[in-house]
C-alpha cells in the first residue's frame, strides 16, 4: 500500500514538472515573436523608450519640446530607429505625463499623430503635418526658456521635409482607428480639415474593431459637419 501511494505521488510530481516545463517553453517561444505578432507599424523593443517619450511630450502639450524631439530624431544615425518607425509606432503601454495625478488614467494604443488629434494639441498636429495648412491652434505653441524669453515651436526645413516623407497620416491606433477617424469622432473640424488636405490621406480606411470608415464614425458620433467635410473631400478626389 505504501509503495503504491509513493508511485502515485511520483507520477503526480512528474506530471506537474511536465506542465511547468511545457508552459515555460510556450511562454519563451511566443515571447520571442511578440513584436512580430503585433499589428504593422508597431515598434520593436529597441524603440520602446524613444517612441514613448514622444507621446509623453504630446500628453504634456509642450509643442516646443516636441519640436526639439523631432529635430533630434530626424538627425538619425547608425543603429538608431528610423524617424518613420518612431512617428508611426503604435505605443501599447500606458503613457502618462510626469505631473499627471495617479488616479487619472493614461493613454495607450495611440500613434503620435492620433494622440495629438485626440488631445486637441493643434500646435503639435501642425508640427507633424508640415506639408499641409496648420489647424488653428487652441493652445500656446511656445514655452519660456531661460531668462523668461519664449521659445517658439519651429522646425528646420530639413526636419520638415524628413517628417513629410516619414509620417504616415493613416497609421492606425491599436483598435485600427486612423487620425482621421479620431478627429471626426472628437468633432475637431479644424484638424479634420487639415488632415483632409494631406496628399496621402485615405478616406476608405477601415478600423479593425468595428470595420467602420471615417464616414461611419461621423454618423456614429453624430458629427454632421465632419460628415459634410468628408463628403466634400471625397467628391473632390480624382
Amino acid at each position: 500500500g505504501g509503495n503504491q501511494k509513493l508511485a502515485q505521488k511520483n507520477q503526480g510530481n512528474l506530471f506537474f514538472d511536465f506542465v511547468c516545463w511545457f508552459s515555460l517553453f510556450g511562454f519563451l517561444f511566443f515571447r520571442g515573436g511578440e513584436f512580430d505578432l503585433l499589428p504593422p507599424g508597431t515598434y520593436h523593443a529597441m524603440d520602446r523608450d524613444t517612441a514613448s517619450s514622444l507621446l509623453v511630450l504630446i500628453v504634456e502639450g509642450d509643442a516646443s519640446a516636441v519640436a526639439d524631439w523631432l529635430e533630434r530624431a530626424s538627425e538619425g544615425g547608425e543603429g538608431r530607429a528610423t524617424l518613420a518607425s518612431l512617428l508611426n509606432a503604435c505605443v501599447y503601454e500606458e503613457v502618462r505625463a510626469p505631473c499627471q495625478e495617479e488616479d487619472v488614467p493614461g493613454y495607450s494604443g495611440f500613434t503620435a499623430l492620433a494622440l495629438a488629434v485626440h488631445l486637441r494639441r493643434r500646435a503639435i498636429v501642425s508640427l507633424l503635418l508640415p506639408d499641409v495648412a496648420a489647424p488653428t491652434s487652441n493652445s500656446s505653441s511656445s514655452r519660456k526658456a531661460k531668462g523668461g524669453a519664449k521659445k517658439s515651436a519651429t522646425l528646420s526645413d530639413n526636419t520638415r521635409r524628413a517628417i513629410a516623407m516619414a509620417l504616415d497620416p493613416n497609421a492606425a491606433c491599436s483598435d485600427g482607428r486612423t487620425p482621421l477617424m479620431v478627429a471626426v469622432t472628437r468633432g475637431d473640424m479644424d484638424t479634420l480639415s487639415a488632415l483632409l488636405l494631406h496628399p496621402r490621406i485615405r478616406l476608405d480606411a477601415v478600423d479593425r474593431s468595428h470595420h467602420r470608415t471615417a464616414f461611419h464614425w461621423a454618423v456614429h458620433a453624430q458629427q454632421w459637419a465632419g460628415l459634410f467635410l468628408l463628403a466634400t473631400s471625397a467628391l473632390k478626389a480624382p
